[in-house]
């Protein structure tokens, strides 16, 4: 497998009882895929996946989220702009069992699920501010320069994709106030709830960790 050349170039997590692979915590390469998190764990044992429904999974990495996904849903779709990534996905998927469940598909945020509507979009996209580690450039990381680059891309996109009714899950560090996000999502969903999960103080400010699901979608264009 490409890129996957042996077990020695990763580490091996138990999230949840799921045997997940991905890069060294540290490592700096481009192409890393980011480890396993206490965040991943928590959000894998929200994930409101509807049974015999339609899954996207935004931002795959390791893929941990679509494994825990395909439990439930009758499709389920991973996309990722980083290649290595899926290999690992894919590579994951088989270790627990679920990868005929799973469809990888590579490219840049929606590109790849044009046209496609999902009961439920999930995503951990890259929210870490350039000003926070400037030599590094990280595809898993790098949330542009405030770190809300992509969120916002997400965000505003990921309306239409969702069928009525339908359900968003994300997971983020926010440097600033993300009073315009949680905004953004209010015009679209009845229920929108947030758990924090912890803060962090950096060198360019206060940090907080946010879990936010958005329950019943009312319809609407992203914008």
């Amino acid at each position: 497998m490409t890129g996957l050349a042996s077990l020695k170039e990763g580490k091996i997590w138990n999230c949840n009882g799921k045997v997940i692979l991905t890069d060294f915590p540290g490592n700096e390469r481009p192409d890393a895929v980011f480890p396993i998190c206490r965040e991943n764990c928590y959000f894998a044992k929200h994930i409101l996946a509807p049974k015999n429904g339609a899954v996207l999974d935004m931002c795959t990495g390791s893929g941990v989220l679509a494994i825990f996904a395909a439990e439930k849903a009758t499709k389920v779709i991973a996309v990722d702009i980083n290649p290595r990534a899926l290999e690992f996905a894919r590579f994951n998927a088989v270790l627990n069992g679920v990868e005929n469940k799973i469809e990888f598909r590579q490219g840049n945020l929606w590109e790849p699920v044009k046209n496609e509507k999902f009961n439920l979009v999930m995503a951990n996209p890259p929210f870490e501010p350039r000003d926070f580690r400037p030599l590094s450039r990280c595809l898993h990381s790098d949330g542009g320069n405030d770190g809300t680059a992509i969120i916002q891309r997400v965000v505003s996109c990921m309306p239409n994709y969702l069928i009525a009714n339908g359900t968003f899950q994300m997971i983020a560090w926010f440097l600033e106030d993300r009073s315009s996000v949680l905004e953004k999502l209010k015009n679209h969903f009845s229920d929108v709830q947030t758990d924090e999960l912890g803060e962090k103080k950096i060198d360019i400010g206060l940090i907080k960790y946010i879990f936010i699901t958005a329950l019943n979608f009312e319809g609407g264009d992203g914008s």
